[in-house]
Formats: structure tokens, sequence, C-alpha cells
């Protein structure tokens, strides 16, 4: 009888920035969870202790969404006439 292997834990490409007056994009870290991928940025982009609480780690497709969102209502809020505003 083959032996059953343990699931891996799915790795998810996370997004990693540094919080700055701008943001500073580090790259992309792949991990299971989010505390994973803080550990992972910080191994990977030798982030000091000084700089830790400004790093930023987002899944990857949610940080999209949220721009887009946000790009779509901008446009909406535009297109109002001011009366409504």
């Amino acid at each position: 009888m083959p032996s059953k292997k343990k699931p891996t834990a799915k790795l998810r490409p996370w997004r990693v920035a540094l919080m700055r007056a701008r943001t500073h994009y580090l790259g992309v870290v792949y991990a299971p969870d989010e505390k994973a991928a803080e550990a992972a940025a910080i191994a990977e982009y030798k982030i000091g202790e000084d700089q830790r609480r400004r790093l930023f780690r987002a899944i990857r497709g949610l940080l999209v969404t949220i721009v887009i969102l946000l790009g779509l209502i901008a446009g909406i809020l535009l297109a109002l006439p001011w009366e409504y505003l």
C-alpha cells in the first residue's frame, strides 16, 4: 500500500512594498499565508528591524482589484454634476 503524503500548503503570490512618503515596491514572494510572506520578504529583501513596521504585503490579485475599484469610483465622482457633491 503506498504511503499517503501530507498535502503541502498552497503557495500564493504576495506583493511586498515598503511604505514611505511614496510606496517603494520590492517585488513578489510566494508563501501560504501572510505571516510566512512577511518572513520570506524580510529574508529575501534583507529588511532591517527599523523598517519592518513599514512593510506592506498584500495578495497579488486583491491589490489590483482595490486599485481598479478606486479608479472606477473616482471616474464616477468626476462624471457627476457638481450639484450632487
